[in-house]
């Protein structure tokens, strides 16, 4: 066969021109992976695989580890801004339920969002929501390290408060106005004491969730009885003051002034209050009727022997609707709360001042 000089070359040129062709490509894909960089990527996340970042989690917070920390989803909103990445806008949860809780992965949000874990949507790996939406729990703020020069003792004796009715005297607000003891009625003089504790975060754990429309106020010996029970409630039966479990007081009773349009005619004097039911996990500061599935029954029930156990006006002045409570009678209007007095005339209110022994571990308002 013969082969032009001219064809001959044109082929060597072809051999020649494939070869660079081919090392051009390959030293070019090499340095686009060397560099983390693709067409389907932001910033080294993989849009289709939806995997979370290498970069900007905490490798000491994963889910297997005691480090890990939950938050809770705190919205009503069912759409949460839940994605696969801060980068990535689509929405993977249709909706969940506020009060559930995710693990965190880190603890710094990224561009807004939390790193979490969770089984709540459909995706099981990493996702982020929006930090608007989370509300870090205890275990997500680890305590520094001690100095070694440190002499402070890492486990306190607790503090004990012998005499309740000295201290009430002594260190709390007191008021002293006349005022209708009943709605229409006559006048007498009420005289009280502001709890201990600030706003919504009341002493042992209990949060006044009507401090918009009442003050929490109390008569000295109904303070005493109240104390009694909710010291012994947080030690007991709600040990980490869980939201399903912490005492909700509703109307309490007044300081100096109280609106004319007040419309309860009991809680004049300082000696009775509201307490919502209590609820079961999950269901957090909820507020429930008796007949609702968040109802805690049990719960209630122990709350309410409690309640009598410290004096509560028993046979008269304790109202739920729930006829499965022992010891409480019907009213209307009384299926979402109890309604509970601690008379200074009963027996058992009037020992608490003097019997009661506080415990800083349970009530730290009172020694702050």
């Amino acid at each position: 066969m013969v082969v032009f000089a001219d064809e001959k070359n044109m082929t060597v040129q072809f051999r020649i021109l494939k070869k660079v062709i081919v090392f051009v490509f390959s030293f070019s894909f090499l340095f686009l992976a060397a560099c983390g960089e693709s067409p389907n990527s932001v910033d080294g996340i993989d849009e289709l695989e939806s995997a979370a970042p290498d970069e900007g989690l905490n490798e000491d917070l994963s889910p297997d580890e005691p480090k890990a920390c939950l938050g809770k989803v705190v919205t009503e909103s069912s759409n949460l801004n839940i994605r696969t990445s801060p980068e990535i806008s689509d929405n993977i949860c249709d909706s969940i339920a506020s009060q559930s809780y995710v693990t965190l992965l880190s603890l710094e949000p990224e561009n807004g969002f939390y790193s979490v874990k969770t089984d709540l949507c459909e995706e099981e790996e990493f996702q982020f929501v929006s930090a608007s939406f989370i509300e870090l729990s205890d275990d997500c703020f680890p305590q520094e390290d001690e100095e070694d020069d440190d002499d402070t003792d890492p486990n306190p004796e607790p503090q004990i408060l012998d005499d309740l009715g000295q201290y009430i005297e002594e260190n709390l607000k007191f008021v002293s106005v006349v005022r209708e003891l009943v709605r229409g009625g006559a006048k007498g003089r009420v005289e009280v004491f502001q709890l201990p504790g600030q706003g919504e975060n009341l002493m042992c754990g209990i949060k006044h969730i009507r401090s918009y429309r009442s003050e929490a106020f109390q008569g000295k010996d109904t303070l005493c009885s109240w104390t009694a029970v909710a010291q012994e409630w947080q030690q007991k039966h709600c040990p980490d003051n869980a939201p399903h479990c912490r005492i909700m007081m509703g109307d309490a009773s007044f300081g100096e002034r109280m609106p004319s349009s007040w419309p309860h005619s009991t809680h004049r004097r300082g000696w009775c209050m509201d307490i919502w039911p209590m609820r079961d996990q999950g269901c957090g500061e909820k507020e429930v009727t008796w007949k609702q599935s968040c109802y805690n029954r049990d719960m209630t029930k122990d709350f309410v022997k409690l309640l009598i156990k410290h004096g509560a006006d028993k046979g008269n002045q304790l109202f739920f609707n729930d006829p499965q409570i022992p010891d409480v009678r019907y009213l209307s209007n009384h299926d979402d709360h109890i309604h509970v007095c601690f008379k200074p005339s009963n027996g058992t209110v009037q020992q608490k001042c003097n019997s009661t022994k506080v415990d800083s571990r349970f009530c730290p308002e009172f020694f702050e």
